[in-house]
């Protein structure tokens, strides 16, 4: 079947045109897209938090003076490059400053919140990548290169034995097939999550109406009950969403089957006939033709099987149990123009159905012990037979036979087909037997009686195909109740699931109806499995004379629009794939373009320049500058871009951590040596010599007055500066000359000291 899968896009038209819009690749191609979806999420979700980090670092960016929370927090904000890594900032400085009052760290709890929000939703959306596959549900498109049905007698005029043999053949196989999968997949037990049972677009075709109160589908005097029948009906199986075969609205077709049972009377349809000292009872409900085809005799009984006394002998003569089972056998009569048309048997008027396919079903008990009398409305067990002992046990139990030696059951089977393209009222066909629906329907699909050429029907109209080819299907294909019994037999009874040894283990009185839903089940897998059997084409090469293929355009063209599921392939919502693609890469494509149309703005309109310039030196290099640039030593080129940069043969300041406590940056010329060789200091002796002689640094003074600001609402921009002397602000007072004066911000500098006790050291700047 694998190679039978279409690889590539394709609409599946059960989500529309938009939605239904799918890719089809292999598993291990398709675990490899939804990798490289979610790493492309988390990517996106890195750039979607950096527009966000860029929106609110200038909106509350302000050239009025402000406290440390809120340069630390423009910090984070610039340097963050995910919502994780800001995330975790948040929360240090939050627990760093957390015995300020909680107004004042509202804002820094927000970012903390919005941060974890982004990241929690994009993780979400990671995680849920693969839902662009599962959107699309597991369905895959059968591309319908070796499409074909395998008819051996699509035309009997010219069959041989051989051609008969075939069809037997090929028809066993399928209706078993059809016989399990209605095991496994349909009725009240059915598991629908095993893997067997996902193959079809739908496990299985519901019933849409069951009536178990029904009429008698013939003349009400030959009927054992009148209300008690059973009825079944599909109501309509649409050709996309319930058989698969993908098409839109307007192209589709369709179906619907019912079928209708009640268990005759016998009473005046049966006689007795004794031959070859056996006797046996013959069931007039109808003629059948006997013999070969050069030599018909034609029979006035339906139907004959031995007398009951024959099949469960008494006991005491010898005979057991084992290897005892039913006798199912079936006689069926088709409808053509309201009247019994062809085959071998011919109905008596009372069971002659002018609207549906009638079957006549007789079950035997052959000998069949039951454990306990049933009083069902066709296995009529009743009578006492034989005492049963337990093997090697002193209990015993009677046992019951049917009361008679076959019991008869009629069913009319009904077919309907529409034409999408119309409205249901007006677009239907007659529901009626399975000849008369299809030519019914014709004139909806432009096509004509004659159309249906017994040999090959084919039709020149796209309408026409779409009717010409499942009938094809229908006509070779056994999804018919006769089909189905012909094949099966007695194993067609689900009472036999629990018959062991001959030994019939206590059933419902309502048996006769759950073996009637199992037949109907049975035709629904079998009908199911026809068109996905059709489109993947015959893989036995015995039956290759036998395949039809298709013969025009509209006919290749269903064969390739076969829907099933495989979970050997990945399917993808194209649109899911598109939407997220196209939205990633419209905020990649944002966030990158972003800052350089702000530049852009500033450069041309001084648009918002101090935001603007905070946001370019707010990043790690831009602080490392400053903190080195207060020293003094070297010179700094692009100071308002990503990376400054300086002399490449500059030195800049050490960490000099004699005070583990308090690191600080130190420059010192004994520490400047390179393989036990002096290195050029980054400031002349010189220049450090005029610095000297110029700039006397004091320590900060511990009586400086503080200045403590008024509580401010920190969600909105400050409206008034504050005091120079805010808390803020430490002042270093410098000396030159004879004069005073406040220098520098300690946020900046927080002292520039010489060192008395170490003439080499330079100056320093604590931070």
């Amino acid at each position: 079947m694998d190679d039978n899968v279409y690889l590539g896009v394709w609409t599946n038209w059960s989500r529309g045109s938009i939605f239904g819009s799918t890719l089809t690749m292999q598993r291990e191609h398709g675990n490899l897209l939804i990798a490289f979806t979610a790493s492309f999420i988390g990517f996106v979700a890195a750039r979607f938090w950096k527009i966000l980090c860029l929106g609110f670092h200038r909106f509350w960016s302000t050239p009025k003076p402000q406290h440390t929370l809120y340069h630390q927090r423009q910090i984070i904000l610039r340097n963050s490059s995910a919502p994780e890594a800001s995330l975790l900032s948040l929360a240090r400085l939050l627990w760093a400053w957390r015995r300020l009052p909680v107004q004042r760290l509202a804002l820094v709890a927000f970012l903390a919140l919005a941060a974890l929000a982004s990241l929690s939703g994009f993780t979400v959306a990671g995680g849920f990548s693969s839902s662009i596959s599962t959107a699309a549900g597991n369905e895959v498109l059968l591309n319908g290169n070796n499409c074909g049905i395998v008819a051996p007698l699509v035309n009997l005029s010219e069959a041989t034995v051989q051609d008969a043999e075939a069809d037997i053949r090929r028809a066993s196989v399928q209706v078993n097939d059809a016989l399990n999968y209605a095991q496994q997949c349909y009725g009240e037990t059915n598991e629908l999550g095993d893997a067997d049972c996902n193959r079809f677009v739908v496990g299985n075709l519901t019933t849409a109406t069951t009536n178990d109160r029904a009429g008698c589908p013939f003349q009400d005097s030959i009927c054992r009950a009148t209300g008690s029948n059973l009825e079944l009906d599909t109501g309509y199986l649409d050709s996309n969403d319930d058989l698969g075969l993908n098409a839109p609205e307007d192209q589709r077709f369709a179906m619907r089957y019912v079928m209708h049972c009640a268990p005759l009377k016998t009473e005046g349809y049966t006689s007795r006939e004794v031959a070859s000292n056996r006797t046996w009872v013959r069931y007039h409900y109808g003629e059948v033709e006997s013999g070969s085809l050069d030599n018909v005799t034609i029979l006035d009984y339906t139907y004959q099987v031995q007398d009951i006394d024959s099949q469960y002998i008494s006991e005491g003569q010898g005979a057991w149990l084992e290897g005892k089972y039913f006798i199912l056998s079936a006689k069926a009569a088709s409808t053509l123009n309201g009247k019994p048309y062809g085959g071998s048997y011919n109905p008596i008027p009372e069971l002659q159905v002018p609207d549906g396919d009638l079957s006549v079903v007789f079950l035997s008990g052959n000998g069949v012990g039951f454990i306990q009398p049933m009083d069902d409305g066709w296995y009529q067990v009743t009578t006492p037979w034989r005492t049963i002992r337990s093997t090697g046990g002193s209990g015993s139990t009677q046992s019951y036979r049917p009361n008679e030696a076959a019991l008869p059951m009629g069913c009319v089977e009904k077919w309907q087909w529409c034409n999408s393209a119309y409205p249901r009222e007006t677009g239907c066909g007659p529901l009626a037997s399975g000849y008369d629906a299809m030519f019914g329907a014709a004139p909806l699909f432009n096509l004509t009686v004659k159309d249906f050429d017994p040999s090959r029907p084919v039709s020149p109209t796209e309408p026409g195909n779409r009717l010409v080819w499942p009938a094809i299907m229908f006509w070779g294909y056994p999804s018919t109740l006769p089909s189905i019994l012909r094949h099966l037999g007695a194993r067609a009874l689900e009472s036999q699931t629990r018959l062991s040894d001959g030994l019939q283990w206590p059933l419902p009185n309502n048996q006769w109806h759950l073996d009637v839903k199992h037949w109907f089940s049975t035709i629904l897998a079998s009908i199911q499995a026809s068109f996905v059997d059709t489109a993947l084409g015959n893989t036995n090469p015995e039956f290759d004379k036998y395949v039809l293929h298709p013969l025009t355009d509209v006919e290749r063209t269903l064969c390739s629009s076969q829907k099933i599921h495989s979970s050997a392939y990945t399917s993808f919502s194209m649109f899911g794939l598109c939407f997220t693609f196209a939205m990633g890469t419209l905020i990649i494509a944002i966030s990158f373009a972003l800052e350089p149309f702000l530049s852009f703005l500033y450069k041309w309109k001084k648009y918002k320049p101090y935001a603007h310039l905070e946001w370019n030196t707010n990043t790690n290099l831009q602080l490392h500058r400053f903190a080195h640039e207060e020293l003094g030593l070297v010179e700094w080129r692009h100071c308002t871009r990503e990376v400054p940069t300086t002399d490449p043969e500059a030195y800049l300041a050490c960490l000099d951590i004699a005070d583990p406590k308090h690191p600080v940056l130190s420059h010192r010329a004994d520490a400047n040596t390179t393989e036990g060789k002096p290195e050029q200091s980054a400031v002349s002796s010189s220049e450090n010599s005029n610095l000297k002689n110029h700039v006397t640094v004091e320590t900060v003074q511990d009586d400086i007055p503080t200045y403590q600001p008024p509580e401010m609402d920190h969600m909105t921009k400050p409206e008034t500066p504050l005091s120079p002397t805010d808390e803020s602000l430490t002042i270093g007072r410098a000396s030159t000359g004879n004069s005073e004066r406040y220098d520098r911000p300690v946020s900046a500098i927080s002292s520039m000291a010489e060192s008395q006790s170490d003439p080499q050291r330079n100056l320093g700047v604590a931070v």
